[in-house]
This record gives C-alpha cells, sequence and structure tokens, in this order.
C-alpha cells in the first residue's frame, strides 16, 4: 500500500493534525487538499472535522468544494469522521445549511434523557458492530473516543454499521456503497482506532 495516497480534506475544520499524524504514524502517504481540482489526485479521501455544521457547509462551498465533492462520488472511497460524518447527511438540527446529501439520514441533537446523561458526549464509549471491511480484526464493542452534541438518524437501516449507547441508541458509523462515516474519532482512539484507519487504506488501495 505504499503507493496509495490519501487526500485529507481541509475547509477549516478543526482536528485535521490529529489525523495527519495518525496517518504519518501506520506510514500511509497523505496531504491536505482545499482545492476541488485535486481531489481526483487521491486514492481515497478523508473528510475530518470538529465544530458547527453550518460553519462547515459554508466554508465547504466557499472553496468550491460541495461541487468538487459531489463530482468525485462514486468515484473513490470517503471516509467521514465525526462533523465529516455529519456534512454527508442530509440536514443537521444544529443550522440551516443543507448538507452533501450523500446519506439518507439527518443530524439530531442528543438528548439528554436523565441529569447522568452529559452532552456533549465527551469520552470512550463502546461500538457495537456488524460486519464492515473497516472493522476488519476490530472486536465487536470495542471502546473508541467520542466528541459530540448531535448524532445521525437514519431510517434506512442498512446503512447502520455501528451503534452505540447514550442517552439512547445513536448511529456510530455508516456505509453506503464506499462512502463510510464515523461519529467517533479512530485518530484519537489508539490502537483500534488506527486499525480502522488502516483498514480504510486497505479498501482504498483494493479500489486503485
Amino acid at each position: 500500500m505504499e503507493n496509495t495516497c490519501i487526500g485529507i480534506v481541509d475547509y477549516d475544520a478543526g482536528n485535521i493534525q490529529s489525523v495527519i499524524n495518525a496517518l504519518d504514524h501506520i506510514g500511509v502517504n497523505n496531504r491536505l487538499v482545499s482545492n476541488p481540482e485535486h481531489l481526483v489526485e487521491f486514492d481515497g479521501l478523508i473528510i475530518p472535522g470538529v465544530g458547527a455544521f453550518d460553519d462547515a457547509m459554508y466554508s465547504l462551498a466557499k472553496k468550491g468544494l460541495i461541487d468538487g465533492l459531489n463530482a468525485i462520488k462514486g468515484t473513490k472511497p470517503v471516509l467521514g469522521i465525526c462533523l465529516g460524518m455529519q456534512v454527508l447527511c442530509e440536514s443537521s438540527d444544529e443550522g440551516s445549511q443543507a448538507g452533501l446529501g450523500w446519506i439518507n439520514a439527518k443530524v439530531k441533537k442528543i438528548e439528554a434523557s436523565n441529569s447522568k446523561i452529559k452532552v456533549p458526549h465527551m469520552g470512550w464509549n463502546q461500538v457495537n458492530n456488524t460486519f464492515d471491511p473497516l472493522f476488519e480484526d476490530i472486536p465487536n464493542h470495542s471502546d473508541f473516543y467520542f466528541v459530540h452534541s448531535f448524532c445521525v438518524v437514519s431510517e434506512d437501516k442498512e446503512l447502520v454499521q455501528c451503534s452505540s449507547e447514550h442517552g439512547g441508541t445513536f448511529t456510530s458509523a455508516f456505509v453506503k456503497d464506499d462512502v463510510y462515516g464515523v461519529q467517533f474519532h479512530p485518530e484519537k482512539s489508539q490502537d483500534h482506532g488506527l486499525t480502522l484507519l488502516t483498514n480504510f487504506i486497505k479498501v482504498c488501495h483494493g479500489k486503485k
């Protein structure tokens, strides 16, 4: 996989450096990409992000990345992380802007059903996964690191690859064709997170 190169979509959202560090750690070639014309140059793309939904969509639009991403949809694997997962959806209760709409899902605020449920949901939590290439060699119910106040809700149960519990069950990962989304931060999730990123690279390499 030495000749596989991953583009990290740079739209001024937080946590990009952590993703770079994780990919560097597992020895994966990667570059930041903010010019939509350059998206085609990579074997796969990661959309990272920490921040507000509307700010993310405004930034993607300002850089021409919405049209650029739509143009490469279906041509290469794409992994959205946290906010990057949410922008793949249709809309979010956090703002008024439309999402990319690649996924038949909406983003809803986590409801604190009792005083023990803290929002934002921050820290380690179990991920209950079904079989998917991203979770190869990762035991079911493994812990990953989360930081979020909103979560993805979809009536299309075939999309949902993983669920977690925090004030109720929420979608912690989805997949549709070669579009993947994870609500947790693999780049902050130690060995299991690095294994997931490695598995994503294998998917990208296999599509070349």
